[in-house]
């Protein structure tokens, strides 16, 4: 659930460019905090077939669940990313994909490219160009 809105996300675990982890992890719990600051509010519309759209929560659960959720502690995730996020340049301040993958390691490590990928990808990219 994100948005106080469910979906049936288990056709796309496989595809999801962050790991299924992190969807079975907020399976059945309202995740719109930890999919808010990553996605756009309309990537479940775009991306999502309309079938796999199940409808609206009850609004009062959702307050109760929001409720619920403020009293938790917050997971070892959520904080990393929360930090992360005070650490983040502005884009203008991003100028190469190098820089890009540099900061996208900070919110996804475990996707991050190693130094070595990056000097084969650009030796392939200039022989292949120049």
């Amino acid at each position: 659930m994100a948005f106080a809105r469910v979906g049936s996300l288990t056709g796309v675990l496989q595809l999801h460019p962050g790991g299924k982890q992190i969807i079975l992890k907020y399976a059945g719990k309202d995740a719109t905090a930890a999919y808010k600051p990553i996605h756009p509010e309309d990537a479940l519309e775009k991306n999502l077939a309309k079938e796999k759209h199940l409808g609206p929560v009850d609004t009062n659960a959702v307050e109760e669940m929001r409720r619920a959720d403020a009293n938790r502690k917050k997971t070892r995730d959520e904080f990393r990313m929360e930090q992360a996020k005070l650490g983040k340049p502005p884009l203008e301040r991003i100028l190469t994909l190098q820089d890009m993958e540099v900061r996208s390691g900070l919110f996804f490590p475990h996707r991050r490219i190693n130094d070595g990928a990056w000097q084969g990808c650009c030796k392939r990219y200039f022989t292949v160009q120049g």
